[in-house]
């Protein structure tokens, strides 16, 4: 969370830009999942304070997403229902690596240098 916060104080005057960082916070922190042998677990605080999206997440026909910095960037989510698919980590270390792609994918889609 603080290199992602510091990520996105380099972002505060580009709004889409900041929608952006808000859906990988999204798909993340509040509805992320990852897993760990062979299975998947929530970690996400969003799914795992909801019962109903708790269960919904882990079907098998609901769509689930290789951890991706470019397609999760560009993901839109939702506020007010469960979601339409899920991003999956491999280990919360990926997720920390991938600080810098961000920046990187950010700075490519907004043309900032």
């Amino acid at each position: 969370m603080a290199e992602l916060s510091k990520v996105a104080l380099r972002w505060l005057d580009i709004p889409e830009a900041i929608e952006q960082i808000g859906s990988l916070y999204w798909y993340t922190v509040e509805f992320g999942l990852i897993e760990e042998e062979n299975r998947l677990k929530i970690y996400g605080g969003g799914i795992l304070s909801s019962i109903g999206e708790s269960t919904y997440c882990l079907r098998a026909d609901v769509p689930k997403i290789r951890f991706d910095v470019r397609e999760l960037l560009a993901s839109s989510y939702h506020i007010d229902r469960f979601q339409d698919h899920y991003f999956v980590i491999n280990s919360f270390e990926e997720l920390y690596r991938s600080v810098p792609d961000i920046e990187a994918v950010l700075t490519e889609m907004h043309f900032l240098v």
